[in-house]
């Protein structure tokens, strides 16, 4: 048990009378906390989750802001492609290697060939390449 990652919560209405005691483990005490994270979920001193979902929010929303700004953006694999366009099958590949790889982990099209996920609307919207 690494005592460092550990902290004491009063959970409850009466958690004022509560914060004077002090928490220990062994010789080490214990700060007292008015949330805490357990297995990846944070919980306050009341039972609410507010903390854990005003975080899950704000990280889902960062995310979804980079995929959606890497979109507006013109695509890495599309910047002057016909200029630089592979003629040599493993160039070719190469560049289809990303576009399968990224089309297979769309939820929507997972279960579909590569020919059939490149013809589907959602591929045509979501593609690396458009």
């Amino acid at each position: 048990m690494s005592v460092g990652k550990c902290a004491a919560i009063c959970v409850g209405h009466r958690v004022n009378s509560l914060a004077d005691h002090k928490y220990s483990i062994g010789y080490s005490s214990l700060p007292l906390r008015d949330h805490v994270v357990d297995l990846g979920v944070t919980v306050d001193s009341m039972l609410k989750y507010s903390v854990h979902i005003n975080q899950l929010a704000a990280k889902a929303k960062r995310r979804s802001g980079l995929l959606f700004r890497y979109f507006v953006t013109r695509p890495l694999l599309e910047y002057a492609s016909s200029i630089w366009s592979p003629t040599q099958a493993g160039l070719i590949d190469k560049v289809e290697s990303v576009q399968r790889q990224f089309t297979k982990r769309i939820p929507a099209l997972h279960e579909l060939s590569y020919r059939d996920r490149f013809k589907s609307r959602i591929a045509r919207t979501w593609s690396v390449t458009s």
